[in-house]
């Protein structure tokens, strides 16, 4: 700052001179004006002014763009173009390949769940075979065992059939000792037949008899075991209808015959 008494240039921030101590006074810079230019006639005017001091140029209206020739025009167009054609295809090629990339994709996962399914199918396919192979088996071993089960139930009747026949063939009346016995009992049966059945009875019961037909005929039979004298014998070991059972042939024998069987005739 320049001291205005004897001219020494001080220190701008200095408030006296360092050399006459005179008090220095701060100057004040006047406001530099800001101006535009004008466009169209290059005049500078004030800023804020709407209209050129010197042409009258509007400054609100919009400057028009720069007039290109038709080579830099054409030039732009040919760069432009094969830009846009350039872009375009570029766009195509992507959407295309995302198109390819998303059919691919949903082709792979159709694959994956056919690829899927088959194999489920055939597991149950497999599964049912061996469930139809299971029953096969199940209805072969039923079928074995009804048929175990068939012939050793006709074995059963055969051997029961045919030890009813040895009891039949060796007993006239076997059952004579279990029911008691009615005139159907003894149809077709003979007189000797009778006395027979009636001695039967006591055979069972171990008696000896005197008779020697009846020894005889007794002794051939596998069942027969006499261990009883025909005077130790006595009716009370016989069941009620044992004793039923004898009164009862014994009263078919002598009315057949009043005099009944002969033993020992022949």
């Amino acid at each position: 700052m320049t001291c205005e008494k004897c001219g020494y240039d001080n220190a701008a921030e200095a408030k006296f001179c360092e050399k006459c101590g005179s008090k220095l006074s701060v100057q004040k810079e006047e406001p530099k004006i800001e101006q535009k230019q004008c466009p169209k006639c290059g005049a500078e005017n004030m800023i804020g002014s709407k209209f050129c001091e010197k042409c009258g140029n509007s400054f609100n209206q919009v400057p028009p763009p720069p007039q290109q020739n038709p080579i830099q025009q054409r030039n732009q167009r040919n760069i432009v173009l094969p830009t846009v054609i350039i872009c375009t295809v570029l766009l195509l090629v992507c959407a295309a390949f995302l198109v390819v990339r998303y059919f691919d994709e949903k082709k792979q996962e159709v694959a994956r769940i056919e690829e899927k399914l088959e194999e489920e199918s055939k597991k149950a396919k497999a599964a049912e075979e061996e469930l139809k192979a299971k029953e096969k088996e199940a209805e072969e071993a039923l079928k074995e065992a009804e048929e175990k089960a068939e012939k050793a139930e006709k074995d059963k009747e055969a051997e029961k059939a045919s030890t009813s026949d040895s009891a039949k063939s060796e007993y006239i009346i076997s059952y004579s000792s279990q029911r008691l016995l009615t005139s159907s009992d003894l149809i077709g049966l003979s007189l000797k037949e009778i006395n027979y059945a009636k001695n039967e009875i006591y055979a069972r019961r171990g008696r000896i008899f005197q008779s020697k037909e009846l020894s005889t005929y007794f002794n051939s039979k596998s069942w027969y075991r006499g261990v009883i004298q025909p005077g130790d014998f006595s009716e009370s070991v016989l069941s009620e209808i044992e004793k039923k059972n004898a009164e009862f042939l014994s009263a078919e024998e002598f009315s057949r015959d009043a005099n009944g069987y002969q033993l020992d005739v022949n």
